[in-house]
C-alpha cells in the first residue's frame, strides 16, 4: 500500500455541492487545493446516487421573493447543465461537475478517497488528515493552513475536537417560536428516492416478504400517493415525504434507517400498484437512491448561530457572505411514521443573508465548513439546508480561506479585518450578495464614462393570454425614473360601472411590499363592458427615483387584470392572498407571480440607462441596476460604450448579462425551462471592439454565448475606449447587461 504527504494551502474534505463550489473558488484566488471525496460520483445529494435536484433561495421558480436566483459558481453549475444535459440526467451532473474541476489547474481532485483520522498541532488547530483511496489501496496524508469540512455530517470537525450541536434547540434558547419547548436530540429525517417508468402496459409488482403492508392510503395521513402527485410530465418520483429516522442518530443509526426506509417504499409502492386505483398499474420501480438523503446530523458551531428570526425578518448582516431563501422547512422527525403533515413550510418574503461568522470553526483556528454542516439552528436550518444555499455558502467559505491563506490569519481575523475583500472578491467571482455594492478600486469601469446606441422605455408587451380576477386585492411594483407619476393605466376586462380603487406605495428594494402607507389613493370606473384601458390620476410629486407599487381593488369579484407573459427585471407583480401555511401569523401576507400585469405610466418611465452597468449592483434591488437596449435590428447591432478621459490598459473584461434570475432552471416545462439549452435573455453574438488611433478595433467576437456571466482574458492593450457591440441575443429583442468590468 503506498503512502504518500500531500502539502496544499486549503484542503476541502466533501465533493458535494458545497465542496465542489469551495474548491474552486479558493482555485480561482490561486491557492492550491486538494478536493477529497469519499463517493464515486461528485454531487452529493445532486448525483446520481440521490437525484436530488439541486433547489435553492428561487424554491424552483415558486418564491415570494422575486430574482433571487442564486449566481456565482453555483449558477455556472446549473447553466452548464442546462445547456449540456438535455436528459437533465444527475450522472450527466456528475460528470460536468468533475470537468468543472478538472479545469482548475489549482485543483487536485481525491475521489472514493476517505478520511479516517484527524491529526493537530495544538487543541485549537488540525495538522493534517489522513485519508485511504479505496480504490488504489493508497493511503494520503494532507497537510495545510486551511480545511474546510463539506462532509455534511461535520466529520473532520468532529474528529478535531470542534464544538458542534446534534439535535434541536429550546424554544427559549434563541427565542424561536418553532422550536420546541424542551431541547432533545431529534433532527430532521432522512429520505430515500426513488423513481417509476411507464411500461406502456399493466405490469405487476410482487412485493419481497419483508415490504411493510399497508391496507389504505388512510395510514400515511397527509401523504397524497396518487398519480398527479409524483408524476410531471416524463418524470415520475418526487416522493420527498418518504423519510425517516430523525427520532434515531442520522449517523449511528444511518444503515438501519436506510433499512427501514426500503421496507416503507415497498409497502408503499405495493399499496400503490395492488391497494386501490392510485394511476401506478403501468409502472414499475426504475431505480431506488442507493443511500439515504440526509437533511440534518451534526451542526458546527461558528461565532454565530444563524437562527430562524434572522431567516424571517430577512436580516443584512454586515459581514454577509451569501444569502438563502427557501422556506423554513421542518419536517417531523418520524418522518413517514408521523401522524403530523410532512413538513412544516414558511415561506419567505425576502431574502436574509448568511455571515461568514456560520462557516468557521468557534474553537479550532483553522477549521471551516459549509453546507448543512454549517452554524444554524435546527430551525435556521430548515431553510439554509438546500444545496444551492450549500454551494453558495461553499464559494464564500472558499474564498474566505484563501485570503486566510494569503494574509496568514485564521478565518476569525479575517472576518474582522478584512470582510469587505471577502465581498469584493465573491462579487467579481460573479455573486450577488444583497446590499453589498462593487467597490472594486481596481476596476476601471468604475471611472468611465458610459454610453449607449439607445435605451428602452419601460413598456410592456400587450397580449391578453392570462388575467387574474379581483377576488383578492391585486398588486405591480414598477420603477419610476422621473420625480412624478401623473397616471397608472392598467389593462383590464370588467363590465361597465364596475369600481376600482388604487393606492400608491413606496418599496425601498423589489421585495419590499410591507408597506400600508399610501402616498396617493385614486378611483376609477369602467367605462364600457370588455377589455379596457382604465386610468388611475395619481398626480404624484416630488418623488425619488426608485420603486414604488399600485394596490388595486374592486368590489366586483369577476372583473380581472390582464397579465403578460414577458419577464422583465424589477417588475414584480402578485395577489393580496397569503400563501397557504399552517402559522399563518408568521407567513406573508401576499402571493407574487412571475410575469407582470399590463400597465402604462405616465408620463413614461425610463429606468435602464446606460450608466446602470457601472452603478455597482449587478442584481434588481433598490433599483433596476441594469441596461436594456431597444431591440437589435439585423442591419444596425446596439451597443454600449465605456469611454475614459485617458488611456487605460486593459486585459480583462466581465459582463454580467441578464441571467433570467427568475425562472426555475432545474425542472422541465411545464414547471421550468429546463430543455431550452440556453435562457432567451442572455447575449449570444457580440463583439468586443477597442478604439486606437482613432479607429474601432475588434479584439474579440463571440458567436455562440449562453452563459449569464462571461469572462474574457487578453494580452493587455492600451486604449480610451471600448463597447460591446450586440448582434443577437438567445430569444429576447433586446440587450440587456447588468453589469461590466474591466481589468
Amino acid at each position: 500500500m503506498g503512502r504518500s504527504e500531500q502539502i496544499y494551502d486549503v484542503v476541502v474534505v466533501g465533493g458535494g455541492i458545497a465542496g465542489v463550489c469551495a474548491a474552486m473558488s479558493s482555485a480561482r484566488c490561486g491557492v492550491k487545493v486538494a478536493l477529497v471525496h469519499d463517493r464515486p460520483l461528485l454531487g452529493g445529494n445532486a448525483s446520481g446516487e440521490l437525484k436530488i435536484h439541486i433547489a435553492g433561495a428561487d424554491c424552483s421558480g415558486n418564491a415570494i421573493a422575486r430574482f433571487v436566483r442564486e449566481s456565482g459558481i453555483i449558477d455556472e453549475i446549473r447553466i452548464e447543465n442546462l445547456h449540456r444535459n438535455p436528459a437533465n440526467s444527475q450522472d450527466i451532473l456528475s460528470v460536468i461537475l468533475r470537468e468543472f474541476i478538472w479545469a482548475e489547474p489549482n485543483i487536485t481532485l481525491f475521489m472514493n478517497t476517505h478520511v479516517r483520522d484527524v491529526r493537530m498541532s495544538a487543541s485549537d488547530k488540525i495538522e493534517s488528515i489522513e485519508a485511504d483511496q479505496l480504490t488504489t489501496e493508497k493511503t494520503f496524508v494532507f497537510k495545510a493552513k486551511i480545511f474546510i469540512d463539506c462532509t455534511g455530517d461535520g466529520f473532520i470537525s468532529d474528529r478535531a475536537g470542534a464544538k458542534f450541536r446534534i439535535g434541536r434547540e429550546a424554544k427559549d434558547e434563541f427565542n424561536e417560536s418553532l422550536a420546541p419547548k424542551q431541547a432533545d436530540s431529534k433532527t430532521l429525517p432522512s429520505c430515500v428516492e426513488f423513481y417509476l417508468q411507464d411500461m406502456g402496459k399493466p405490469t405487476p409488482f410482487h412485493p419481497p416478504s419483508w415490504a411493510y403492508k399497508y391496507k389504505s392510503d388512510k395510514e400515511l395521513p397527509f401523504r397524497d400517493i396518487s398519480r398527479q402527485s409524483w408524476q410531471f410530465g416524463d418524470f415520475c418520483g418526487g416522493f420527498w415525504w418518504l423519510s425517516a429516522g430523525g427520532d434515531k442518530s442520522t449517523i449511528d443509526d444511518n444503515e438501519e434507517i436506510y433499512e427501514e426506509l426500503l421496507r416503507v417504499l415497498m409497502g408503499i409502492f405495493d399499496l400503490m400498484k395492488n391497494g386501490g386505483d392510485y394511476g401506478a398499474d403501468n409502472f414499475a420501480i426504475d431505480w431506488i437512491s442507493p443511500i439515504p438523503g440526509k437533511r440534518e446530523s451534526r451542526r458546527c458551531q461558528g461565532d454565530y448561530w444563524l437562527t430562524q428570526n434572522d431567516v424571517l425578518e430577512g436580516k443584512i448582516f454586515p459581514d454577509a457572505v451569501a444569502y438563502g431563501g427557501w422556506p423554513i422547512d421542518i419536517h417531523p422527525p418520524e418522518g413517514v411514521f408521523s401522524k403530523e403533515p410532512p413538513n412544516l413550510a414558511i415561506p419567505l418574503a425576502r431574502p436574509y443573508t448568511i455571515p461568514l461568522r456560520c462557516l468557521y470553526s468557534v474553537n479550532i483556528d483553522n477549521l471551516m465548513f459549509a453546507g448543512r454542516n454549517a452554524s444554524y439552528t435546527h430551525i435556521g436550518l430548515g431553510s439554509s439546508r438546500v444545496m444551492a444555499t450549500c454551494g453558495f455558502v461553499g464559494q464564500a467559505a472558499g474564498v474566505a480561506g484563501a485570503l486566510a491563506v494569503f494574509k496568514n490569519k485564521t478565518p476569525r481575523e479575517i472576518r474582522e479585518s478584512h470582510i469587505a475583500e471577502v465581498q469584493q472578491t465573491l462579487m467579481r467571482q460573479g455573486v450577488y450578495i444583497p446590499y453589498c455594492k462593487n467597490d472594486d478600486k481596481s476596476d476601471l469601469a468604475q471611472i468611465a464614462k458610459v454610453s449607449a446606441s439607445s435605451e428602452s422605455p419601460l413598456n410592456i408587451r400587450e397580449n391578453e393570454k392570462e388575467k387574474i380576477k379581483f377576488e383578492y386585492p391585486l398588486f405591480q411594483l414598477f420603477p419610476v425614473s422621473d420625480g412624478k407619476l401623473k397616471n397608472v393605466e392598467i389593462f383590464i376586462d370588467a363590465k361597465r360601472n364596475s369600481k376600482f380603487k388604487a393606492s400608491l406605495r413606496y418599496a425601498k428594494d423589489i421585495w419590499d411590499f410591507s408597506s400600508v402607507d399610501n402616498i396617493t389613493v385614486a378611483d376609477a370606473i369602467a367605462q364600457e363592458d370588455g377589455k379596457q384601458w382604465l386610468t388611475f390620476g395619481f398626480d404624484a410629486k416630488n418623488l425619488s427615483r426608485g420603486f414604488y407599487w399600485i394596490n388595486v381593488e374592486s368590489p366586483d369579484s369577476d372583473a380581472s387584470w390582464f397579465i403578460s407573459d414577458e419577464v422583465i427585471p424589477g417588475l414584480v407583480c402578485g395577489i393580496g392572498k397569503p400563501p397557504e401555511s399552517r402559522i399563518p401569523e408568521l407567513a406573508p401576507k401576499y402571493k407574487t407571480m412571475r410575469g407582470t400585469f399590463i400597465f402604462r405610466l405616465s408620463p413614461t418611465s425610463y429606468p435602464f440607462p446606460p450608466d446602470n452597468v457601472i452603478n455597482g449592483v449587478a442584481r434588481c434591488e433598490q433599483w433596476t441596476n441594469f441596461w436594456r437596449s431597444k431591440p437589435i435590428e439585423k442591419s444596425s447591432p446596439e451597443w454600449l460604450q465605456l469611454s475614459w478621459s485617458t488611456p487605460q490598459r486593459i486585459g480583462e473584461i466581465h459582463f454580467a448579462f441578464d441571467g433570467q434570475f427568475d425562472s426555475n432552471i432545474i425542472w422541465p416545462a411545464p414547471l421550468g425551462v429546463f430543455g431550452c439549452e440556453t435562457l432567451p435573455t442572455i447575449v449570444k453574438q457580440y463583439e468586443i471592439q477597442i478604439k486606437q488611433e482613432g479607429q474601432w478595433k475588434t479584439i474579440i467576437c463571440e458567436t455562440d454565448n449562453y452563459k449569464p456571466m462571461h469572462i474574457h482574458k487578453f494580452e493587455t492593450i492600451e486604449t480610451d475606449n471600448m463597447r460591446i457591440l450586440i448582434h443577437k441575443t438567445n430569444g429576447v429583442k433586446e440587450a440587456r447587461i447588468f453589469e461590466i468590468r474591466v481589468y
